[in-house]
């Protein structure tokens, strides 16, 4: 939700509380680099060069964010969804409403500019900046990391 020009929380919405409240919610390391990499690939795009300039590593990006928490967008009223798990996730809302699943967005879509390697747009500083200010963002059933991990993307 937008209030103004800046993300404002659910509890600014009036008679909030007869709703059914849900959200999906990503993995805090993927979403970070996600538009780490959004802002540098869409800055070359557009011939621009300030943002790598100013931001010349992810740690450097993270620590002047700080918005980065999705927990703080939303409360404990909320159902809490996976993103990695969302078109299961949308099938189940579906039947629970009783919604034609085929008229529902299934493809989420988040690779705007392709697929990638995550771990490619991170690094052990943001991790751990990470780690410190989206604590919450993990209790949906993420794995706290230590640093960047090698081998298949879990």
């Amino acid at each position: 939700m937008r209030v103004g020009d800046k993300h404002g929380g659910v509890d600014q919405v009036p008679d909030i509380e007869d709703y059914f409240l849900f959200a999906f919610v990503r993995d805090p390391y993927k979403r970070f680099s996600s538009l780490y990499r959004f802002m540098i690939i869409r800055d070359i795009e557009r011939g621009r060069g300030p943002f790598w300039l100013k931001y010349p590593t992810p740690f450097s990006f993270a620590k002047d964010c700080e918005w980065l928490s999705q927990s703080k967008l939303i409360n404990e009223r909320f159902k809490i969804y996976k993103y990695e798990d969302y078109k299961n996730n949308v099938r189940m809302l579906a039947k629970r409403f009783n919604m034609n699943v085929n008229k529902l967005p299934i493809n989420p879509g988040t690779h705007y500019y392709g697929s990638y390697d995550w771990r490619n747009w991170i690094d052990n500083e943001s991790i751990l900046f990470i780690n410190e200010h989206c604590k919450e963002d993990f209790e949906p059933g993420y794995d706290m990391l230590s640093g960047i991990p090698s081998g298949p993307d879990h």
